[in-house]
């Protein structure tokens, strides 16, 4: 509390331009003013000396064991040029002919409403449900009616 009752005191006098007047009157405060500054400034360097260099240390050396324990780059599988290349591309099948698409096909995903609130409208062709056309439309393709 006294340390905040002398940084105000000392923020006050600064600011109102009565540091030099209150110097003169008493060396004291800027004494203690500057060894303030210098109890914190030895104090973050004590910080920085006992947590940050261990933290460095460790993170080096962490580093050190990861690289030095690392299993190299070698490729799972052979590399185009390779002796055994193409026979391991022909036993997975890279030089096979491309499989035929699937007999069924979802249709694409009827568009979503920009908002909930909206009318029913006609989707890529498409009526949907609750549309005015949409029952003549199920019906001509087949689906069943809405009603």
């Amino acid at each position: 509390m006294r340390v905040l009752l002398v940084a105000f005191f000392l923020l006050a006098l600064l600011l109102t331009g009565l540091f030099i007047p209150a110097f003169v009157a008493g060396g004291w405060i800027l004494l203690l003013l500057i060894g303030v500054v210098l109890v914190l400034v030895a104090l973050r360097w004590l910080l920085a000396i006992t947590v940050g260099l261990p933290i460095l240390a460790g993170g080096a050396l962490l580093r050190e064991i990861k690289d030095s324990t690392s299993a190299s780059a070698a490729p799972a599988h052979p590399m185009p040029g390779d002796p055994d290349y193409l026979d391991w591309a022909n036993r997975e099948g890279a030089y096979s002919a491309p499989r035929a698409r699937a007999a069924f096909h979802l249709p694409p995903a009827p568009a979503r409403r920009r908002f909930p609130w909206s009318r029913p409208q006609v989707v890529n062709g498409r009526p949907e449900p609750g549309h005015p056309d949409y029952n003549a439309w199920a019906n001509r393709v087949g689906r069943f009616s809405d009603s």
